[in-house]
C-alpha cells in the first residue's frame, strides 16, 4: 500500500482554529469549527484503519478537490486496486439514527442531508472525469461510518454503507482481492494528484476580523492555552503540560500571522507584538533569519 497524497487539515478548520484561542466566535462558526474536527477526526480514524489493514498492492489518495465541468467535488479517500477504483465518503456521525423513505434521521429528531445523494453525485462526477481521461476502470462508491458508536436502523442490504462493525471484513476483502497494479494505474494516481485544485472553494469562508480585536502572546502548540512559562529555550504549558522548544513555538506563530494577515509585512517589530512581551527581540530575529529571507535595510527591512 502506497499513499500517494497524505491528508492535510482543511485551511478553513485551521483558520477557525486560530481565531478560537484569540477571539469569541459566534454560535454558528463555533458549531462550524466543531463539526470540521470532528470530521478530521473520522477521517484521521480511517486513515489508521487503512494503514493497519491494507498492506497488497493499492495506492490511496486523500482530500481531493476535483473539478468535472465546472463542477467541484470533494473525495475524502481514494483506493486504486487492479480492477476497481474505491471511493469513500467518510462520516463520524455518533448515537443512532434511521433511513426512512430517503429521509436521514438521527434518533432524536433532527434531519440530516443524505450521504447517499452526495455519494451518488461524486461517484457520477468522477466517472465523467475519467471518461474524458480514457479511463475506464469500475468504480464503487461507498459512505464509511466511522464512529464506534454509530449506528444506523433500516438499512438496506443494496446501500452502500459500511456500519462501524463491518470496516475491517470489508478493508480485509479489499486487500485480498488486490492484485499487482499497471502502468495505467500509477499514470491515473499522478493524474489525480496533478488535477487536485488547490484553489477550488467548497466551502464557507472565515468571519471578518480585524487585528485589533485578537489577544495577543504565545499559546501551546497542542491545546491553545496561553498558560505558559518560558525558559531560554523551552516553552512548558501549565494546562496540558507540553513542552515544546522555544524556537519551535516562535516559528507556528510566524506561521499563523502570515495564515491570519497575509497582507501584512512580516518584521520582527510586528512578530513581537504578537507574540507578546515575554519574547525577546533577538529570539525571534533569530528565528526568523533562520526560516526567511531578509528583504530590504533599515525601516523598510521585511522577511519573505
Amino acid at each position: 500500500m502506497k499513499i500517494l497524497k497524505l491528508r492535510q487539515k482543511p485551511r478553513i478548520l485551521r483558520g477557525l482554529q486560530y481565531l478560537d484561542k484569540r477571539l469569541e466566535l459566534d454560535h454558528d462558526n463555533k458549531r462550524m469549527l466543531s463539526n470540521l474536527e470532528k470530521g478530521l477526526l473520522g477521517e484521521s480514524l480511517f486513515d489508521e484503519y487503512i494503514s493497519h489493514f491494507i498492506y497488497s498492492e493499492v495506492l490511496v489518495l486523500n482530500d481531493l478537490l476535483l473539478v468535472n465541468k465546472g463542477t467541484t467535488f470533494q473525495i475524502d479517500s481514494l483506493m486504486i486496486t487492479l480492477d476497481t477504483i474505491y471511493v469513500f465518503e467518510i462520516k463520524n456521525y455518533s448515537s443512532s439514527f434511521v433511513m426512512s423513505d430517503g429521509e436521514f434521521q438521527s434518533i432524536s429528531g433532527q434531519t440530516y442531508q443524505n450521504p447517499l445523494i452526495q455519494l451518488a453525485k461524486v461517484k457520477r462526477n468522477l466517472e465523467s472525469l475519467l471518461s474524458e481521461w480514457g479511463i475506464h476502470i469500475p468504480i464503487e462508491a461507498n459512505i464509511i461510518f466511522i464512529n464506534s458508536t454509530f449506528f444506523l436502523y433500516e438499512a438496506k442490504l443494496e446501500d452502500p454503507m459500511i456500519q462501524p462493525g463491518q470496516i475491517e471484513l470489508f478493508l480485509t476483502s479489499i486487500n485480498k482481492k488486490a492484485r499487482n497494479l499497471e502502468k495505467r494505474h500509477h499514470y491515473l494516481a499522478r493524474k489525480l494528484v496533478e488535477a487536485h485544485n488547490t484553489g477550488a472553494i467548497i466551502q464557507k469562508a472565515l468571519p471578518n476580523y480585524h487585528y485589533n480585536h485578537f489577544k495577543k502572546g504565545l499559546t501551546c502548540l497542542n491545546c491553545g492555552s496561553f498558560n505558559l512559562e518560558l525558559t531560554q529555550r523551552s516553552c512548558y504549558c501549565n494546562s496540558c503540560l507540553n513542552k515544546n522548544l522555544l524556537k519551535e513555538v516562535i516559528l507556528d506563530h510566524i506561521y499563523e500571522y502570515q495564515f491570519l494577515f497575509p497582507e501584512h509585512k512580516l518584521t520582527v517589530t510586528n512578530i513581537k507584538d504578537w507574540c507578546g512581551s515575554d519574547i525577546s527581540i533577538n529570539s525571534i530575529r533569530t528565528v526568523l533569519n533562520q526560516h526567511f529571507k531578509l528583504i530590504g535595510y533599515s525601516r523598510d527591512a521585511h522577511y519573505e
